[in-house]
């Protein structure tokens, strides 16, 4: 990897994170390796010569950061400032092992699946993005179920009354989708979650779809208010009869991240999996 262009992105008003990146920044300098350092919140164009993106926060901060490299080769290295750190390998001790051998190429990077979302109206495309963790079509204020009906490349799957409809990517599935009782998928499959939020009734059970499906919930004429999240820091609201269509986007994103901790990270942070393994080993002793 060339030791030119690096972007280091640290988690604003996190003290800690802000002064490890003036760190960071300065033993990069002191090689002649060329960065630009930026707060989570800037909304600063990313530079056009990247060769790796370093970023000092949770896995939302990394989620934001990401979003602006879909489609591109450029790298992200996470340095954990959070509480879980599914997308942050590495803890801030490890820092300058880590990013040695980030700038020597010795760090595997593995691709990952994003979701590319749509929202239609009246047959035209209003808004669309991507995703890196889900796109939840889900209630407004009010505790009003929402109805919508929910098709899998062009075949109807079910007519969902629910809180509404999560669809996550693998690095996203250990999250709200595992919550609302969805699959855990490794962050190297090619596959999409999909989880109804407290459905009403049980039309449609949690699914594992291929990462090349499209997904269409159609919003019911008859529905109040319904917001379309995405990764739970971006929201537009639906209208009824609005589309949303989402679709996997393989290999699109890039991290310097080899998952072998990722059971580990299940089991020890307070995730899906902890309270069934301390059963297991309670039922062994």
């Amino acid at each position: 990897m060339a030791n030119t262009g690096v972007l280091l992105i640290h988690k604003a008003g996190n003290d800690a994170a802000s002064a490890l990146a003036l760190e960071i920044g300065s033993w990069l300098g002191a090689r002649r390796v060329d960065f630009t350092l930026l707060p989570s919140e800037s909304a600063a164009p990313f530079p056009a010569d990247l060769r790796l993106v370093i970023v000092l926060g949770g896995d939302g901060t990394i989620i934001g950061a990401a979003r602006k490299l879909v489609g591109s080769d450029v790298p992200i290295l996470g340095i954990n400032f959070g509480a879980v750190g599914f997308l942050a390998p590495f803890e801030p001790r490890e820092w300058q092992e880590a990013v040695a051998r980030a700038l020597a190429g010795e760090l595997q990077i593995q691709a990952c699946l994003t979701l590319q979302w749509r929202i239609l109206r009246n047959g035209a495309c209003i808004a669309s993005g991507c995703a890196i963790n889900d796109v939840v079509a889900g209630r407004g204020s009010l505790a009003r179920l929402v109805n919508m009906d929910v098709s899998v490349d062009g075949e109807l799957a079910g007519a969902l009354r629910s809180d509404g409809l999560i669809l996550a990517s693998p690095l996203g599935s250990p999250g709200y989708a595992a919550s609302a009782g969805g699959p855990i998928l490794h962050p190297r499959m090619n596959a999409i979650g999909l989880v109804a939020i407290c459905p009403y009734a049980a039309c449609l059970a949690p699914l594992v779809l291929p990462g090349s499906a499209l997904v269409e919930a159609a919003i019911a004429p008859a529905n109040g208010d319904c917001y379309l999240t995405i990764d739970g820091q971006l929201g537009d609201q639906l209208r009824p009869g609005d589309i949303v269509a989402v679709t996997g986007r393989p290999d699109s994103i890039r991290f310097l991240n080899d998952w072998k901790r990722f059971f580990v990270k299940l089991g020890n942070k307070g995730r899906p999996g902890q309270r069934q393994a301390g059963i297991c080993r309670n039922m062994k002793q």
